[in-house]
């Protein structure tokens, strides 16, 4: 366990850095304070990098504040370039620090807000909230895998960069409940006094082989300009997402979008004009009130708001088409690793940690989150979720899923990532000492056998066991959707 660091000060343009600290150190800023100034012209100096870290594995970095002083109104070529006193900058940068959590923070008006480095694979984000950022949200330009959870990123000019020219096929990015809108800003590549805003995700376009996986669950990505930059590159990531589930892209405009615009793969839901406009407003209201009063950011001088963009046309009817509820901000229930319910029914919401959950009795929800979690359902009617992470969903005794107890629905099972533990039940009553579960074919009378089938229908795969000679099952539960399960995807 590493130590706990605690900054409290408002630093002002001081920068804090940390190099070396011990493996799981925390450092908890959430009293502190920062400017994020990347111009000398302002006459206070510039702090270009108010926060930096290296070479902490496990590091914990819990905010804490930017105060960011980046022009809304210069132009982007302007802000980059170390041209009369500007530079390219960064809220926080971590380097070299494997299993970083970034969380907490508020940043406004930065030209980048978080840089990946190298070396810190399997970085967690999670809780911020980011506003008026002139380049990239999250810079992971050595295209690190990772998770982006729970976050609030909005008016962005670019979103999630992996444009280092480093080869992170290999690698995933999950991006799950985040709120993502892009806004227009002064950008004089694409024209003489253009305004417009690049792509959510920014790819190596160069190197598309290049390209981590994206898995994208429960996330809203709104569009100002529906003729914004670098087409190919949000291509590129579309190409590569491997999952996409309860998802909405939003083109705030009432210019449709382009017919050679690339659109959005399965499991999201494309709304434009007001429909798409009032479900931003309600689904950012949504995660700003559960994050209460203490998250509010300290508004922007009027002469310093971004660039307005072009007026459009009046915008059309709404459409009556149905539309989906906003992606619910769901609240870890408790604190620390281990968590066991009570015996009645409840929802039970995992933290980052690596968490050990046991439902108890009754007909429970519980939901993992970024951690590699244990959870059992226990007695009763349970649905069960793993979230990101290699998660292991735990069967202690036969009554944890059978028909006199209440069977269990494992909701998200993941092949290669999730395994099913049936190791602590003896298999076969038949036989003296503990026994392991095998997988068959099929039905069968013999003791010892798991057997799985899958039913169109209701869409659930459904395991059952049988641990003596009758007939009859003593142990099913059911997995959501399609799965040829095989021994790998079971502890037995």
């Amino acid at each position: 366990m590493g130590n706990t660091i605690t900054l409290t000060k408002d630093y002002g343009q001081e920068a804090y850095k940390a190099s070396g600290l011990a493996d799981g150190t925390v450092i908890d800023a959430t009293a502190a304070s920062w400017i994020i100034d990347n111009s000398i012209l302002d006459g206070d100096g510039a702090n270009a990098y108010p926060f930096r870290v290296y070479n902490s594995p496990n590091v914990t970095i819990e905010g804490g504040v930017m105060h960011g002083e980046v022009s809304l109104t210069e132009d982007w070529e302007t802000l980059y370039y170390p041209k009369e006193g500007n530079g390219n900058s960064v809220a926080i940068r971590v380097e070299s620090s494997p299993n970083a959590i970034i969380q907490d923070w508020k940043i406004d008006r930065a030209f980048d807000g978080i840089r990946i480095a190298e070396g810190t694979t399997d970085f967690l984000i999670q809780n911020m909230w980011v506003t008026d950022v002139r380049d990239d949200v999250i810079e992971n330009d050595p295209a690190m895998g990772g998770t982006i959870r729970n976050s609030l990123f909005d008016g962005v000019f670019a979103g999630i960069s992996t444009d280092g020219d480093v080869d992170g096929s290999m690698n995933t990015i999950k991006l799950d409940g985040v709120l993502m809108r892009m806004e227009s800003y002064l950008y004089s590549r694409a024209g003489e006094g253009a305004v417009t805003h690049a792509s959510p995700f920014k790819t190596d376009s160069g190197n598309p082989d290049f390209t981590p996986s994206f898995e994208i669950r429960n996330t809203v990505i709104a569009i100002e300009n529906p003729e914004h930059e670098s087409f190919g590159r949000l291509q590129i990531a579309w190409d590569n997402v491997t999952a996409s589930e309860n998802n909405v892209y939003l083109n705030l405009s009432d210019k449709p979008l382009p017919s050679n615009y690339p659109m959005p793969p399965k499991g999201f839901t494309i709304l434009q004009g007001q429909a798409a406009r009032d479900y931003w407003e309600d689904a950012k209201a949504e995660w700003i009130a559960s994050h209460g009063d203490e998250a509010s950011l300290p508004s922007l001088p009027e002469a310093e708001q971004p660039l307005p963009p072009e007026e459009t046309p009046v915008p059309p009817p709404p459409s009556e088409e149905e539309l989906p509820p906003p992606p619910s901000v769901e609240q870890p229930t408790f604190k620390g690793e281990k968590h066991t319910g009570k015996s009645a029914a409840e929802t039970i919401i995992g933290n980052s940690l690596n968490n050990v959950i046991d439902g108890g009795d009754g007909n429970d929800v519980i939901k993992g989150a970024a951690g590699n979690d244990v959870i059992r359902g226990n007695e009763g009617t349970d649905s069960l979720w793993g979230g990101s992470g290699n998660d292991t969903f735990l069967f202690k005794r036969l009554s944890d899923s059978n028909d006199d107890y209440g069977f269990d629905t494992i909701m998200d099972f993941e092949q290669g990532h999730d395994v099913i533990d049936l190791s602590m039940i003896d298999a076969s009553r038949q036989s003296s000492g503990d026994q392991a579960f095998s997988l068959a074919a099929g039905p069968t009378t013999t003791p010892g056998k798991i057997w799985f089938k899958y039913d169109q229908a209701s869409n659930l795969t459904t395991v059952s066991a049988n641990v003596d000679k009758d007939t009859d099952v003593e142990m099913m539960f059911h997995i959501k959707g399609q799965v040829a399960l095989t021994a790998s995807d079971f502890l037995l």
